[in-house]
């Protein structure tokens, strides 16, 4: 497995996080209501995909709270919208990121949840989750449930990054980074670390 830091790409993921924000804006997001009965696993890849130009979305709020794999205290997280300094009580912790695995015509959608934290504090992820978009619902093929972590996606290519604390660093700002690659396995993303 290959690790990499970086110092100085701390720095770049403090002003993520700072230009970022805090999630998803508007008038709030809606929680989804009870599908009733129907099938809960994934649909069969002879199921129709979305039309050229269509993508499925989610509600990641409302995912994060029904899905019986995320913790507790990261559903609590997600209870209600940032209030404070800075927040208008329009803004839940989650930022999303849509794409499709490299290779495949899998689509997913990333969920970081950031906690609501100052918009200014650097170290301010909570738990990283990746959810494969099936026309029936989300599947989770990956979670990553650590203070400071957060996964990546650029041009399909998923990476786990975490902060790290160097000597000298603040509490609320660390500067190192590990990257770490994940990869697609044909069911899930997995990596090392």
């Amino acid at each position: 497995m290959q690790v990499r830091r970086w110092i100085s790409a701390g720095a770049v993921v403090c002003a993520l996080f700072a230009a970022g924000g805090c999630g998803i804006a508007g008038g709030g997001v809606r929680v989804a209501e009870d599908a009733g009965e129907g099938t809960t696993g994934p649909v069969p890849d002879s199921q129709p995909h979305p039309a050229e130009g269509e993508a499925f979305s989610i509600d990641p709020v409302a995912v994060l709270r029904e899905d019986p794999e995320v913790r507790q205290d990261i559903k609590d997280l997600v209870a209600r919208p940032c209030t404070g300094e800075g927040y208008d009580g329009s803004f839940f912790p989650v930022e999303t990121a849509y794409a499709t695995v490299a290779g495949t015509d899998v689509q997913v959608v990333v969920v970081n949840v950031l906690g609501c934290t100052s918009p200014y504090l650097c170290a301010s992820g909570y738990a990283s989750y990746v959810y494969r978009l099936w026309q029936d619902g989300p599947e989770q093929v990956f979670a990553a449930e650590e203070v400071s972590t957060t996964v990546m996606v650029t041009e399909g290519e998923f990476t786990l990054e975490r902060q790290v604390w160097l000597p000298g660093d603040t509490a609320d700002c660390p500067t190192g980074l590990e990257s770490v690659p994940l990869t697609w396995d044909g069911d899930a993303l997995a990596g090392g670390g």
